[in-house]
């Protein structure tokens, strides 16, 4: 039998874990959003900014995957109530917005977390 210690990864290394809590992270935000009320540009700007800091840490499939979350949080909470999604024009822009943002601050495909 092997006395060797089995290391496992820290839970923050895994893309997974990290997308799971960016996304609780905008679900807060957008709780916030409404809470506060930050309607309009002010809540799509703080999701936008939210999910710009989570995908640093996520590869850019992830953090494509994430802008379309806080596109959802972002339309449905800050711009329309209780969570009613459209895909008007704006909402078509503001996707786009939120899909270049997370595009271009993604980190590199083996995106470490650093504490």
């Amino acid at each position: 039998m092997s006395t060797t210690p089995v290391t496992h990864p820290p839970m923050l290394d895994q893309y997974g874990v990290r997308w799971g809590v960016a996304g609780g992270t905008l679900f807060v935000g957008a709780a916030a959003c409404t809470a506060v009320p930050l309607a309009g540009w002010s809540g799509v700007l703080t999701l936008l900014a939210l999910t710009a800091a989570w995908s640093r840490v996520l590869p850019r499939s992830w953090a494509v995957s994430l802008a379309v979350s806080g596109w959802a949080f972002a339309t449905g909470f800050a711009v329309h109530h209780a969570g009613r999604l459209t895909f008007a024009g704006e909402d078509l822009l503001r996707l786009a917005l939120f899909v270049a943002v997370a595009a271009l601050t993604a980190g590199p495909p083996g995106a470490q977390w650093r504490a």
